[in-house]
């Protein structure tokens, strides 16, 4: 009798074991699966400060070709410089950067920050007048807010 009382202790141990084992190979799953996601975010977000360095430049650029003369806009080195914006453009979405911002759309304080507020005749409330910067987003987040004039 004693010998299967000892059994049947040592069957539950090895159940309680079994059960422990189990749980800590759980725990051990999450724990990996949860350090390869914070691994894939710190990637994607690495070129963050590089990108909100660059990011002037190109507004910067992008601002200088809308000021290029009518009659000059066919000539070959404006054709060139227009190669170049669209390779910094590209450049930019492969690293998964967009630009946002548009007149007439819904003011979203997440998105933008507003730089004044004027009466518009052909705006409702609430609504942006006029993109002062474009804003910018990294894979989804937002690295550096719009500007706006919003509608009252």
């Amino acid at each position: 009798m004693t010998n299967i009382k000892s059994i049947n202790q040592q069957c539950q141990k090895c159940v309680e074991y079994l059960a422990l084992a189990q749980r800590a190979r759980a725990d051990y799953e999450n724990f990996k699966k949860e350090a390869e996601k914070r691994q894939a975010e710190f990637v994607q977000f690495a070129n963050e400060f590089l990108i909100l360095e660059m990011v002037p430049v190109f507004d910067n650029f992008r601002e200088a070709m809308l000021h290029i003369p009518d009659d000059h806009k066919t000539a070959d080195w404006v054709i060139g410089i227009e190669q170049i914006k669209k390779q910094m453009n590209d450049f930019l979405k492969n690293l998964g950067v967009e630009t946002y911002g548009k007149e007439g759309e819904q003011f979203d304080p997440n998105l933008y920050e507003a730089l004044d507020e004027v009466s518009h005749s052909d705006l409702e409330a609430g609504l942006i007048v006029k993109i002062v910067r474009l804003g910018y987003k990294l894979h989804g987040k937002v690295i550096r807010a719009g500007q706006a004039i919003v509608a009252k």
